[in-house]
C-alpha cells in the first residue's frame, strides 16, 4: 500500500464498535527492501525449498508506537450507538427523524469521551548497562561487581557482642614504613602501646591518654590502636579497645575492665540558671574509691555467664555501682572550691593518676567550667570599658 507523506494509517481493533478508539500511526522515511519469500514443497519427497526475490523498495513506513487507549463499550440499543451508526452511513434523513429520549443516561451509561488517556506513548527510558558493573564468579556464584569503586578498607576492626568470634588481627591495614612523619609517629606509638596492652588487655582512649601523657603522638592514637586491638562497639566493654586474640566474654577475670556510663545533673543555685551536667564512660578498674573498688573486685554479685548488657556482674551490682558513682560526683561538685585550693600540688602527680580518683576528674571539669565563666565576664567587662573610653 502506498502511503502519502501527509497521511496517517489508522487501525481499528474493534470495527463493529463505533465507539472504539483507533490507533494512529507515525509515518517515517525508510530505505528498506521488500523481500518476497516463496516456499516450494515437493509433494513426492516432502522436501521444502525457498526462493527469495526483492520486489521493491520501501520509502515510507507506518509505525504504531502509541499505546492503545482505554475502550468503552455500550450496548447496541444505546441512543449514542444508533446516532453514530447513522452518521457513519451518512444517512441524514434518519438522523433528523431520530427521536432521542428525555434521559439519555440509561443504567448509568454515558457517551464516552473522544479519548481517555492523555499519554500516547511510553517514556523512552533508554536503559543501558553500566560499563563499570561486570559479572564475576566468586566462590562459584555469579555476582555483580563495581569495578570503578575503590575497595573499602575497614580501618577499625569493630566487635559486637553477638559476634561469635573475635578479630585475631587486622587483615587490610598497610605496612608501616618510614615514608612520612605520620607513619613514623604511628610506629613509635605502637611500640609504647604494646607493653601497655601486655600489662592490661583492655583500655579506653581516656585511660591511654592519661597513661601516655601529653604528647604529639596522641594525634595518631586511633591509627596505632587499630594495628594491635579491636574496638568494642557495644556490650559491657563498650567504647573500649581490646588487644587482638582476647575475648573478655570467656574470661571472668576480665570483668574489672568493663565500662559503665554515668550521668549527673546538679540543681542550680539561686544565682545560677543552668544545670551543671557531667557524663562519661569509665572503666571499673580505674575507680579507686575504697567502697567501689571492693565491690568491683569481689566475686559477690557476679554471674556464672556473661550477659550482653551487664557482663559478668549481676544487674543489681551494676545499678549499685552507677548509683554510687553518681553520688560521688554530686558530692565532689559541692566541694569544688576547696579542691581548687588543694590543686596546687597537681603538678606533682603523675598523669596516670588523673583517672585513679573519679572525684578528681569531675572536680577538674567543674574548674574548667568556672574558668570559662570567669573569662567570659572579664571579656564583657573589657568591652564595656572600651565603649566608655570611645565616647
Amino acid at each position: 500500500m502506498e502511503i502519502k507523506p501527509d497521511k496517517q494509517v489508522q487501525v481499528d481493533l474493534d470495527p463493529e464498535n463505533p465507539l472504539s478508539h483507533r490507533l494512529v500511526s507515525d509515518t517515517v522515511d525508510t530505505s528498506n527492501l521488500l523481500l518476497k519469500v516463496t516456499m516450494i514443497r515437493n509433494t513426492v519427497t516432502g522436501e521444502e525449498s525457498f526462493e527469495y526475490e526483492i520486489v521493491g523498495i520501501i520509502t515510507k513506513t507506518a509505525r504504531f508506537t502509541d499505546l492503545c487507549d482505554f475502550q468503552h463499550a455500550l450496548p447496541n440499543t444505546h441512543p449514542a450507538v444508533t446516532v453514530l451508526n447513522q452518521m457513519r452511513e451518512l444517512d441524514l434523513e434518519a438522523v433528523q427523524s431520530l427521536e432521542l429520549p428525555n434521559r439519555i443516561f440509561v443504567n448509568q451509561e454515558s457517551v464516552p469521551p473522544p479519548a481517555f488517556s492523555l499519554v500516547k506513548g511510553t517514556y523512552p527510558y533508554r536503559f543501558q548497562q553500566n560499563p563499570n558493573i561486570l559479572e564475576k564468579i566468586i566462590d562459584g556464584k555469579i555476582v555483580m561487581q563495581n569495578t570503578s569503586k575503590r575497595p573499602q578498607v575497614q580501618f577499625i576492626q569493630k566487635m559486637y557482642f553477638v559476634n561469635k568470634s573475635i578479630p585475631e588481627k587486622h587483615p587490610d591495614l598497610p605496612l608501616l614504613e618510614d615514608k612520612d612523619l605520620e607513619q613514623i609517629r604511628t610506629k613509635e606509638l605502637i611500640s609504647i602501646l604494646q607493653p601497655l596492652f601486655e600489662e592490661r588487655p583492655i583500655w579506653t582512649r581516656q585511660s591511654l591518654k592519661e597513661r601516655i601523657g601529653d604528647s604529639v603522638l596522641l594525634y595518631s592514637l586511633t591509627r596505632a590502636l587499630r594495628y594491635i586491638s579491636y574496638y568494642n562497639e557495644d556490650g559491657p566493654w563498650r567504647q573500649a579497645w581490646t588487644v587482638f586474640g582476647v575475648d573478655p566474654r570467656k574470661e571472668k577475670s576480665l570483668r574489672i575492665y568493663q565500662t559503665v556510663d554515668f550521668r549527673s545533673n546538679m540543681k542550680p543555685d539561686d544565682d545560677e540558671q543552668d544545670k551543671t551536667r557531667t557524663s562519661g564512660i569509665v572503666q571499673l578498674v580505674d575507680i579507686q574509691d575504697p567502697s567501689l573498688k571492693k565491690l568491683v573486685h569481689s566475686l559477690v554479685g557476679t554471674n556464672t555467664f556473661c550477659d550482653e548488657k551487664f557482663g559478668w556482674y549481676a544487674q543489681d551490682t551494676i545499678h549499685d555501682i552507677r548509683k554510687r558513682i553518681k553520688e560521688k560526683t554530686q558530692d565532689t561538685k559541692k566541694t569544688a572550691e576547696p579542691f581548687a585550693e588543694e590543686s596546687s600540688s597537681e603538678d606533682e602527680m603523675a598523669p596516670t593518676q588523673a583517672i585513679n580518683r573519679l572525684e578528681d576528674v569531675n572536680q577538674v571539669a567543674m574548674l574548667h567550667s568556672q574558668m570559662d565563666m570567669l573569662t567570659k565576664s572579664l571579656y564583657e567587662g573589657f568591652l564595656v570599658d572600651s565603649r566608655h573610653q570611645s565616647r
